[in-house]
């Protein structure tokens, strides 16, 4: 491979730490018109020390979110808790919070932030 696709393949990592192997090959195709096995480009980005890693959960509530959680909490703290009807609730996430990420070293935080009450 040669410096030149080297350094575009690097760029692309970079903009794009979640993309895939099979993406790269197809976009480097469709782009440059350069036919480049997965492998090779796997064997590069090895070359590059990089590895695809599933990125740690980070806090997903900003520090603004929190002080309005609050706020609410102290202000609803007297109301009889005994006369609300509380329901269960349920969210589906895709991936479960396992995106994977090209990165050197430790696993990358990925901030996935939830939605307010």
């Amino acid at each position: 491979m040669s410096k030149n696709i080297k350094i575009s393949l690097a760029a692309k990592l970079r903009k794009s730490p979640r993309v895939s192997v099979r993406k790269i090959a197809s976009e480097f195709q469709v782009t440059q018109g350069l036919d480049i096995s997965r492998e090779s480009i796997r064997r590069t980005i090895k070359s590059m020390r990089l590895s695809k890693k599933v990125s740690i959960r980070g806090p997903g509530i900003t520090p603004q979110n929190e002080r309005i959680r609050v706020d609410w909490a102290k202000k609803h703290r007297n109301i009889h808790w005994h006369q609300i009807i509380f329901t269960d609730e349920c969210s589906i996430w895709l991936n479960q919070g396992r995106i994977r990420m090209w990165t050197r070293g430790e696993r990358p935080t990925l901030n996935i932030p939830r939605p307010s009450p």
